[in-house]
């Protein structure tokens, strides 16, 4: 038989870093290893309307990037996690530390019925999509400056955020 794995934090058999009694951050790591943005990431929109029943901040932070549930969503293509989020009214506007939006991330990852679905979402809410596609990042580059720089170019994405009215004019911070 081989050794039994022992703790990260007090080295001592039977239990995860995680759960580590001594560990002072146990119920913080676990509860968010079991939290909206953990749930959304592996696209489970059954645990994101449990979560979301069970009282979970819509709007918790995660993964290296401090984004959203939605971002989160958005980035991996996860549509029915999107539409639950939206629907219980996620910010789609919100910025990670890069400055990101959901529609950032979607558009750079070539995900058209996100893109499609945030579009819809920003009409109902804001009434004024271009304000919403005009949003830069930190870098100043907007979701059209995203889908463009994405690897091969997201096409089909660049072409629905045109067609939205997308302006193509507005440079990124390095004159791109």
């Amino acid at each position: 038989m081989g050794k039994a794995r022992r703790c990260g934090f007090c080295q001592e058999a039977g239990h995860s870093k995680q759960t580590c009694p001594q560990n002072p951050k146990k119920s913080q790591t676990a509860d968010f290893l079991r939290g909206l943005w953990s749930a959304a990431r592996q696209g489970s929109k059954t645990k994101v309307l449990q979560l979301l029943a069970d009282g979970a901040k819509i709007e918790e932070r995660g993964g290296t990037e401090g984004s959203s549930p939605l971002q989160t969503a958005s980035h991996h293509g996860f549509e029915g996690v999107v539409g639950v989020l939206l629907e219980h009214g996620a910010d789609a506007a919100a910025k990670d530390n890069d400055g990101d939006t959901s529609m950032h991330v979607a558009a750079r990852h070539g995900r058209t019925a996100v893109v499609q679905q945030l579009l819809h979402n920003f009409s109902l809410r804001y009434r004024k999509v271009s304000t919403q596609l005009s949003a830069k990042d930190n870098a100043g580059r907007t979701a059209l400056h995203a889908a463009a720089h994405a690897y091969r170019g997201q096409t089909t994405v660049m072409q629905l955020l045109l067609d939205s009215g997308a302006e193509t004019s507005p440079p990124d911070n390095a004159g791109n």
